[in-house]
């Protein structure tokens, strides 16, 4: 697989869940941006969508017939129907309408009766021979069946043009599963709405008609609870009587059964694997085997045996319980082990022939599953039968056995629980000794919150770690693991924190109820460095773990919503971002405890940081006030972090004066609180001098105080940590009056240290390449030749990267658009043959950049008036020659 295409396979599962309007906008954006890269991805989806020939030559315009439709795709001609009159029927609106036929809501238009139906008619511009054919198949089966949970045919005709047409009964209902989640419906009662489906499907089979499209949304609940099976579009007679070869069928990915995506022929086991899995769906929602795209179906990849519903149950989330009357997943998943879990497996197993040999033989074990009678499925063993015989006479056998069951397991567990507590205990001495006697009074459970002394104490102490006897606990192992990886983060060294956190979650895979604290700091180290989509498939696999572990929320799963949170942001969902943040926001508020209370501040301050991204001063400042509010109640510290992300606000809103006194307020209240060697106390007198430097007052700042911050950075952080490249920035401007090539020498460090600690991607790392492509234009500007050229280029090199970003984020950035329309115009000054491309580019990038800073920023924002003097009164045209001189405006 070429480079290309591995790309265009990472992108496909994000594309593939878009709605068409949104796909085909992001696919004519990604055009734009890189060519190839799209033709490769647009490649994936159309075979991901194309309908496959699998037994004859209509199979596009059928499978069209039965796709989603996202609401807003109704053509001309479909909607001008509405208001006329076919036969006996007025046509009232539009219900569906797929590539094949539109259906519509229709009244009785001759006034004998009043009737609402639902009118089915072929698309004028879709009509051919082989389509009216299969539009004349379905009336006709439809015709032949009679049947209360079957929408009947009411009326048929033909048109003046020959396209056929039917009226059949209007059902006003949802489908089947959303019925039974809008009712919370418990196990049974599930059972019960299937067993309608399948009496209906098994009169349809008696009648020699395979439906072939079974699926949730075929299957409709009228809100009397009664379900109409409906859509036979796609079905053809089991005798074949109709032609030589059986009917196209369409495909309806995680429904359609394996054989017939790989050219088997349509037969009764076809439906009942399309009954199985809507029966997954309502017992657990969930597929039995992960939905693969239809493409690699198609050629037999990926086809395996299915996941029983009892595991699947095991990581459903919560909700999914919730829905249908139990307390835990736990419990749910005992409810659907053994029969449930033999019913499910042989509807959907992956031979025909291992299916239920018809319709009727699985409404028999459904029946006998409510009543609690032994099912076929699960064979017929003594125990077993017994085991059921018991259930149905529980409350006869129950006071016999109990009393000397409860004594047998009471015994039993007390020695295994008594060994297990004496085993551990140990381990956790032994652990607690070792930590004290390398860190000094840093405990276990307290060393996240205490700052190591040294990189080789925390050595130290990691060797005495993996020095412990191979029989101790791993749960204690792991949590150590876990501590020690969460100082190794307080020191920078977010690799190796890494590597500690998965050997902690490799120790704990036998442990899933012990795992979450572990995922929590794996998630939090994976999304620092900017790995957002493996931190959001640990976060959600722990919260689907822990969740079923305990019934009620701790802080371990406020930390995993809150890292889930940080997750989606990464990826730009924004939406779901700020949905898990404020679940988390409503778990916090429910727990009593100060950390809880801590952090609900934490969470206002993401929130104002989110918005600070966005640009949207006026929330940012709505979340940061009320933070500031709840930090009077929570940790001291908590107010001083709401003065620092206030800072930003502050600055972004150019608010000098109230900018200058925050800083000074947080400089001396972590001096005083923390005192002047705590790395809180290092940042905030960074803070202070990068709000002297952007507030004009450079030449105001001592060269002992910089020398003193730098200093206090390296001693609290090292010099491989994200604070230490943040000094070199603030360095880097405070170089740039005077020398130049010394200022991009320290930024260009800065951008090399957090891009090997954040990533390249990170926005720390963005905002530290907009800096430095901002000093590299300055100095092409004072250079020619080929260093210009040099400095241009990758100047323009890192502003595309960070503009595309931003835009991939969905998050404005009006001043790295400027700094690459001044890049752009520089080079374009040159003479190159591509002047007349830049001047273009960067006119277009002026007209963003001022959309967006006016909008998020204000008219009189400096930001924004520097961009509007570039456009409109110092933007120059393309040059006539290669000497033209640069544009004034780029000089100062």
């Amino acid at each position: 697989m070429s480079d290309l295409e591995a790309r265009a396979l990472d992108l496909f599962d994000e594309y593939v869940e878009l709605t068409p309007r949104r796909r085909a906008d992001a696919l004519a954006a990604l055009r734009v941006r890189e060519p190839a890269l799209h033709d490769a991805l647009r490649r994936l989806l159309q075979a991901d969508a194309a309908s496959y020939p699998l037994e004859g030559g209509a199979l596009d315009a059928l499978y069209a017939e039965h796709a989603e439709s996202d609401g807003d795709g109704i053509d001309p001609s479909s909607l001008a129907r509405v208001g006329t009159l076919l036969g006996a029927w007025h046509i009232d609106r539009v219900l569906a309408q797929g590539g094949m036929g539109t259906v519509y809501e229709a009244s009785r238009a001759d006034g004998q009766y009043e009737k609402k139906v639902a009118l089915k008619c072929i698309r004028a511009e879709m009509s051919s021979p082989v389509l009216v054919d299969a539009f004349m198949r379905e009336r006709n089966h439809l015709a032949k069946l009679d049947h209360p949970n079957i929408a009947p045919l009411l009326d048929g005709g033909v048109e003046g043009d020959g396209r056929p047409w039917f009226a059949m009964r209007l059902v006003q209902g949802v489908s089947v599963d959303q019925w039974a989640d809008q009712q919370r419906l418990e196990l049974g009662s599930r059972i019960s709405l299937l067993l309608q489906a399948c009496r209906a499907l098994q009169y349809a089979h008696a009648h020699g008609v395979l439906h072939q499209d079974i699926k949730p949304g075929n299957l409709l609940v009228s809100p009397d609870g009664v379900v109409h099976l409906v859509d036979f579009g796609l079905s053809t007679l089991m005798s074949g009587r109709e032609g030589d070869t059986a009917a196209p069928i369409a495909v309806s990915n995680g429904y359609t059964a394996p054989e017939l995506l790989t050219g088997g022929a349509a037969s009764v086991a076809a439906d009942v694997h399309a009954i199985g899995v809507v029966l997954y769906q309502l017992l657990v929602d969930a597929w039995p085997r992960p939905l693969q795209p239809l493409h690699t179906q198609l050629s037999g990849i990926g086809t395996g045996s299915a996941q029983a519903p009892s595991l699947l149950a095991a990581t459903a989330l919560p909700q999914v319980a919730y829905l249908r009357r139990c307390r835990d997943t736990r419990l749910l998943r005992r409810k659907l082990q053994g029969d449930l879990d033999a019913i499910a497996l042989k509807c959907v197993a992956l031979a025909p022939g291992d299916r239920y040999a018809s319709v009727g033989a699985l409404i028999e074990d459904l029946e006998h599953w409510l009543a609690r009678r032994p099912v076929g499925a699960r064979g017929a063993g003594r125990a077993y039968v017994l085991g059921r015989f018991f259930q149905r006479n529980a409350l006869a056998t129950l006071f016999a056995g109990s009393v000397m069951l409860s004594l047998a397991a009471a015994a039993g567990a007390f020695a295994w629980f008594h060994w297990r507590g004496q085993q551990e205990a140990r381990d956790m001495q032994l652990v607690s000794t070792m930590f004290e006697q390398t860190l000094g009074a840093a405990t276990l459970s307290g060393l996240a919150e205490a700052r190591p002394s040294s990189r080789q104490l925390l050595e130290k102490t990691e060797a005495h770690l993996r020095a412990l006897p191979p029989q101790s606990s791993p749960v204690i192992r792991a949590r150590a693991l876990t501590s020690l990886a969460r100082s190794y983060a307080v020191l920078g060294d977010y690799a190796h924190a890494l590597s500690l956190a998965s050997q902690a979650n490799r120790l704990l895979t036998d442990s899933p109820a012990h795992q979450s604290e572990t995922q929590a700091t794996l998630a939090t180290l994976l999304n620092l460095q900017a790995r957002h989509a493996e931190a959001r498939d640990v976060a959600t696999q722990s919260l689907r773990q822990s969740t079923s572990a305990r019934p009620t929320a701790d802080i371990t799963t406020l930390n995993l919503l809150t890292e889930l949170a940080r997750a989606h942001w990464g990826l730009s969902e924004h939406d779901a971002a700020f949905n898990a943040l404020g679940f988390a926001q409503n778990v916090a508020a429910g727990l009593p405890s100060q950390p809880a209370l801590d952090t609900q501040v934490e969470l206002l301050i993401l929130r104002a940081q989110w918005h600070l991204q966005l640009m949207d001063l006026a929330e940012a400042g709505r979340e940061l006030d009320a933070a500031t509010a709840l930090a009077r109640e929570a940790s001291p510290s908590l107010a001083d972090n709401v003065n620092e992300a206030r800072l930003s606000l502050l600055l972004l809103k150019e608010d000098d004066g109230q900018a200058r006194q925050v800083a000074e307020a947080l400089l001396a209240s972590r001096r005083q609180r923390l005192g002047p060697g705590h790395p809180d106390t290092a940042r905030s007198s960074r803070l202070r001098l990068e709000v002297l430097e952007r507030q004009g007052h450079a030449a105001g700042i001592p060269p002992t105080a910089l020398r003193e911050t730098r200093e206090a950075i390296v001693t609290a952080y090292g010099k491989a940590h994200p604070e230490y490249a943040r000094q070199l920035l603030l360095e880097a401007r405070l170089q740039r009056p005077h020398d130049v090539s010394k200022s991009v020498s320290l930024s260009g460090e800065a951008v090399q240290l957090l891009e090997r600690i954040l990533g390249p991607r990170h926005p720390t790392t963005l905002a530290a390449k907009e800096e430095q492509a901002e000093v590299l234009i300055q100095l092409a500007s004072a250079q020619s030749g080929p260093s210009r050229e040099a400095s241009l280029t990758h100047a323009i090199s890192m502003l595309q990267e960070v503009v595309h970003a931003t835009r991939q984020r969905q998050q404005p950035s009006p001043m790295a658009k400027y700094l690459l329309a001044q890049a752009l115009i520089l080079r374009a000054a040159t003479g190159t043959p591509d002047a007349a491309t830049d001047l273009r580019r960067a006119e277009a990038l002026l007209q963003d950049g001022l959309v967006e800073a006016s909008r998020q920023l204000g008219p009189r924002h400096a930001v924004t008036v520097r961009i509007r003097n570039a456009l409109v009164g110092n933007f120059l045209p393309a040059p006539r020659s290669a000497q033209a001189d640069v544009p004034d405006a780029l000089r100062r």
